[in-house]
Order: structure tokens, then C-alpha cells, then sequence
């Protein structure tokens, strides 16, 4: 039901956007959703990613958030696009089974109410200890900058991921997926 067309190699070339085309291309229509589609269950669990630029990094979390059963993720404005070609590549076809809400406000998503919590080294409390007990949302900062005070309410909880070896941090993918798997 799909039309096809063949093309030469130095043509798909041309149309292909990475330097090594994997030999097939497709052009399609994006469907957005809008906010106000999210569904909460009462154990939903959401990934939000606020100003998040790098696009393997976004790809990846989309790819684990596919992997664990994350209901959505979730960016903010000043994110990379999550349908862009490097982003769509690195879910290798996880960003076609998990909605996705691009260019939402963090004050929108706490207004509805979700249990709401974020990375920091400096937490007292450990991830391990986290306990939820209700929707929730999982917020990641920017990958220099993290969240700002201003954003970093009291209504979001910080927890730390416990690392007993001599890094001094994680990837930010490495992280989500890490607190992916603990939800």
C-alpha cells in the first residue's frame, strides 16, 4: 500500500542526510500529539527533558523509555527535535511506539499533579530509596546545565544515583536509562 521508487546509489546519496545511507528512505508525515492527549493512570510514568541538545543523547532515552514501558517523554522548549534525522536514526524505531509531547512547559507537566523528582549529586536521598506513589515524571536537565533554581521547585524531589566507582559522573543517557529501569 506503500509506493516504492528505485533509485541509483549516487541518488539516494543526495537524498540521504548520513554519509554511508543504509539503502532504504522513506518521506512521511509526522503526527503530533498535543498535551492534552496525555493519559494518566495513576502508575503512569513520564520522562521529561528540559533543554536537552544533544541528539544520540535524546535518541537513546527515547530508545529505553521504548525498552522499560515509559508511558511518554516529554521536552521542553529549546530541545532538540525529537524527529530530527540523528535523533530518529538513534531510536532505531522506538520513537514510532512511544508518544512523545515536544516544546512543553515543566510548570505545565507538576500542574498535573504528578509525583515529580530529578537528578542531583549533591541529594541526600539515594534512587534506590525513591518510592513511587502515583503518576510520576522523571525530570533530566540540560546536559551542561542541568536545571536552573528556578526551575528545581520543592515540589521536585532530587535523588542521586549511588556510584561507588571513581567516575565523577554519567552520560545523561546512561543516568535515564538507569532511572528508567529503577521505575
Amino acid at each position: 500500500s506503500v509506493e516504492t521508487i528505485l533509485v541509483s546509489e549516487p541518488v539516494m546519496a543526495a537524498m540521504s542526510s548520513t554519509i554511508t545511507p543504509q539503502g532504504i528512505l522513506s518521506v512521511c508525515e509526522i503526527g503530533r500529539n498535543t498535551f492534552d492527549e496525555l493519559q494518566l493512570t495513576g502508575k503512569s510514568k513520564f520522562i521529561y527533558l528540559h533543554e536537552i541538545q544533544d541528539p544520540g543523547n535524546a535518541g537513546t532515552i527515547l530508545r529505553s523509555a521504548d525498552a522499560m514501558g515509559i508511558d511518554a517523554v516529554i521536552t521542553s522548549p529549546g530541545s532538540v527535535d525529537l524527529y530530527s534525522p540523528k535523533v530518529v536514526r538513534s531510536t532505531a524505531g522506538s520513537l514510532w511506539h512511544t508518544p512523545v509531547f515536544e516544546n512543553v512547559e515543566l510548570a505545565t507537566v507538576l500542574a498535573l499533579g504528578v509525583q515529580a523528582f530529578t537528578l542531583a549529586a549533591e541529594a541526600s536521598k539515594s534512587l534506590k530509596e525513591l518510592k513511587i506513589t502515583k503518576d510520576c515524571v522523571a525530570i533530566f536537565g540540560n546536559e551542561a546545565r542541568g536545571l536552573s533554581t528556578a526551575q528545581a521547585t520543592s515540589s521536585i524531589e532530587q535523588v542521586k544515583i549511588s556510584m561507588p566507582g571513581n567516575a565523577e559522573s554519567l552520560n545523561l543517557s546512561a543516568a535515564a536509562t538507569i532511572v528508567m529501569y529503577h521505575l
